[in-house]
């Protein structure tokens, strides 16, 4: 019985490794991605969101575009990489109503502030507890400005579920969910 238990609780380790593995790549390539619009240099990415749920539901990375198609417009387009059936997908501002202003509410999130746990200004008293069931999301962003060769900036946060980044990530899906395609517009 116990070599049954062990065996399970290995199966699932390295069947979660796998996954985080596999997410690990997903990111690393989301954030080098090029987006190659007709008549335009390629585009990257101001930021990649990833949603890892415990149950592997969701299972994705996004990849959050913004360029000038002339020069008194802005559009948006969103990259979705669903890792569990490996669709690529995009969706365009251009044909998506709301989705401009649904990333764009990634500024209103309320940031996680640094908490050294028993001390410090945010002192609650409480040891919180980690989070183990629910939905992992990570935002990644590079430095907005120029970088030389020798300095890389780039800010990366994690949350979790039933955070203001969650309800963020639910929006924008609500948003793009109808307009999802698999080529880049035209």
């Amino acid at each position: 019985m116990i070599a049954v238990i062990l065996s399970l609780a290995l199966s699932q380790a390295v069947a979660t490794s796998d996954v985080v593995q596999q997410l690990d790549e997903a990111e690393a390539a989301a954030r080098i991605y090029d987006l190659h619009m007709a008549g335009g240099p390629p585009i990257r990415p101001f930021a990649t969101v990833s949603a890892l749920g415990s149950w592997r539901e969701p299972n994705e990375v996004l990849s959050l575009f913004v360029y000038r198609p002339s020069e008194t417009e802005t559009a948006v387009v969103v990259r979705k990489l669903d890792l569990t059936t490996g669709t690529d997908s995009v969706a365009s501002s251009h044909r998506c109503r709301g989705l401009k202003e649904a990333v764009t509410g990634l500024e209103l999130l309320n940031l996680p502030a640094i908490d050294v746990p028993l001390l410090g200004d945010h002192e609650t008293g409480l040891l919180r507890p980690t989070v183990k069931d629910g939905v992992s999301y990570t935002l990644w962003m590079p430095y907005p400005g120029f970088s030389d060769e020798r300095i890389a900036y780039d800010l990366e946060l994690r949350f979790t579920s039933a955070s203001s980044f969650e309800r963020w990530y639910q929006r924008l899906m609500e948003v793009a969910d109808p307009c999802w395609h698999p080529a880049p517009p035209a």
